[in-house]
């Protein structure tokens, strides 16, 4: 996943302007606003959990 988000990244240098707001500590660390921070993945292990999940997302997108 490391290696894909690098490659996808670079390949929008050349699409579009990256943003100026870019904290000092991103810029520190070399990041771009792209992604976000401390993201991990998680398999989703049954009905109740994709459930649980999707009810996150409605409850945080808005």
């Amino acid at each position: 996943m490391s290696r894909f988000k690098v490659l996808f990244t670079r390949s929008l240098r050349g699409k579009r302007p990256f943003s100026v707001d870019v904290s000092p500590s991103r810029r520190k660390h070399r990041e771009s606003n792209v992604w976000q921070r401390r993201f991990w993945e998680h398999t989703i292990r049954n009905d109740h959990d994709l459930h649980r999940h999707i009810d996150y997302i409605h409850a945080t997108s808005g």
